[in-house]
């Protein structure tokens, strides 16, 4: 009886592999025995660490004008989130100027009904909006126009909106390929130096920060020699943050598919490209906060099926990401963008699987980050201090993702006979790592009309591991660790 059944089993995985698309599979796999240096932290991140952003195509097509911002559903949605930045910008943000005269958009132009709705928004949201200006299309001459920023600044000083930090264009290394607009990195230093006087002139943003340049894939050796040679020509001392863009590559010899989730080229190259912003920061300007200012997984452009975005495949690269820039210190990750990949739209606010892993981050993940001694490259895990919002000081969170097919076992002898809390993350339904839902402790997640789900955990006293499931993620708090680097 044992024989067939074990030959049954065995005929099942195989008949399974070939369609991960629609279930997990589960099967003997790793055990580690996971151990934390808490000793010392290696960063830390703040209540404002992971933010969103508003793609500047929503202002320029108008979806912005039809949003009913006075949605309870939407309230509850974005409250839940703050405190975040909320960054307004993208490629078509270098083609969007004001125009105070107008009511909704015109050509390229947007009115102050649409940026009254704005900074609306944000307040009603309770988050802090960063917005980008139009650089592309005022340069002229071999310098960028300020008259049309001035003209903003003085209409929002003037309405008393509070705007914490500007940005000066969008991805300058791409201007050619967008506007046939060559900008050198010399001309952008001088500029946003000159972009920082302009706003400090202003009193309500005399303390506004200012955060650049907006670069893209610095891996490339063309876009590293840019911002390299940005921060030599003293881009960097006008800056309070700098700012880079990431999207995982893909081409049509790597395009988008299921596994493309969980290759280990993606994760590796993410980390690759942390190393080369961070070294380029140590060298050419020291101290100065790097800023993941714009991110997310699957760009529309990429071969493949661009839907996979808001499933819980997508879970997987979005969660190391966070865990990867914290530990190399970055000030914060901003994920784009709310409106299509956290909730559905402008119109439509069912949130996605990545809303509800956004939301369990922003609770139970803040302050100093620790070294993870027994990560390995297919079950990546990170440790933080737990959110003093959520947990007395002293606790700790490991958050794990099992890019494996099989489950594997996490030990924790460290923590001999501690309680744990819960919130594993698996597929909401039949559909696996392709499913639009996300379960938590086996519980799909839904909204109950205008109100979130309960996001309680599971409590396991006396237990020593924990079992996550094969290609799944999810969070382990340890509420009793007491670790002294979290009191404080």
């Amino acid at each position: 009886m044992m024989c067939s059944s074990v030959i049954f089993r065995a005929l099942l995985i195989n008949l399974l592999v070939g369609c991960v698309s629609s279930f997990l599979v589960h099967d003997a796999g790793l055990t580690l025995d996971v151990k934390l240096d808490l000793t010392h932290q290696v960063s830390s991140t703040d209540d404002r660490f992971l933010g969103v952003t508003l793609d500047s195509t929503l202002i320029l097509y108008g979806h912005i004008s039809r949003m009913d911002i006075s949605s309870p559903l939407l309230k509850t949605l974005t409250q839940a989130l703050s405190p975040a930045y909320l960054r307004v910008g993208g490629t078509k943000g270098d083609a969007l100027t004001f125009n105070p005269s107008i009511t909704g958009n015109r050509n390229t132009e947007f009115g102050a009904d649409i940026w009254d709705k704005l900074n609306n928004f944000a307040h009603l949201a309770k988050w802090d909006m960063i917005w980008d200006f139009d650089y592309a299309s005022l340069y002229k001459n071999y310098h960028w126009d300020p008259s049309n920023a001035k003209t903003m600044l003085q209409y929002s000083q003037d309405h008393g909106y509070k705007l914490p930090c500007f940005q000066l264009g969008n991805e300058p290394n791409l201007f050619y390929y967008f506007y046939h607009v060559w900008v050198t990195p010399q001309t952008l230093a001088r500029d946003y130096q000159n972009f920082k006087t302009d706003v400090h002139s202003f009193p309500q943003y005399r303390d506004a920060c200012i955060l650049g340049p907006e670069l893209t894939d610095i891996s490339d050796p063309n876009h590293k020699k840019y911002i390299t040679e940005f921060l030599q020509a003293g881009g960097g001392k006008a800056l309070d943050g700098l700012t880079i863009h990431h999207y995982y590559e893909c081409s049509n010899t790597f395009p988008i598919s299921l596994g493309w989730f969980m290759d280990l080229r993606n994760f590796e190259a993410f980390e690759n490209q942390l190393n080369i912003a961070t070294q380029v920061v140590k060298q050419y300007a020291p101290g100065l906060p790097l800023w993941l200012s714009e991110t997310s997984t699957v760009i529309i452009t990429c071969p493949g099926e661009p839907n996979l975005r808001t499933t819980y495949a997508n879970g997987f690269l979005y969660l190391d990401k966070l865990g990867m820039s914290a530990r190399y210190g970055l000030k914060h990750v901003i994920r784009h963008q709310f409106f299509s990949q956290l909730v559905n739209s402008t119109y439509d606010f069912t949130p996605f699987t990545d809303y509800f892993v956004t939301l369990l981050y922003k609770r139970l993940v803040q302050g100093p980050v620790f070294k993870v001694l027994t990560s390995t490259p297919t079950v990546r895990m990170y440790a933080h201090c737990a959110n003093p919002d959520s947990y007395q000081k002293g606790a700790i969170v490991v958050y794990a993702i099992n890019i494996e097919s099989a489950d594997a076992t996490l030990s924790f002898s460290q923590f001999h006979g501690q309680q744990f809390h819960l919130y594993l993350l698996t597929p909401g339904d039949q559909d696996g790592l392709t499913s639009k839902y996300i379960a938590l402790n086996d519980q799909k997640l839904e909204m109950n009309g205008n109100q979130l789900p309960a996001m309680n955990p599971k409590v396991v006293h006396g237990a020593n591991t924990v079992t996550l499931r094969g290609r799944s993620y999810g969070f382990v708090v340890l509420p009793d660790a007491n670790v002294d680097v979290c009191k404080h």
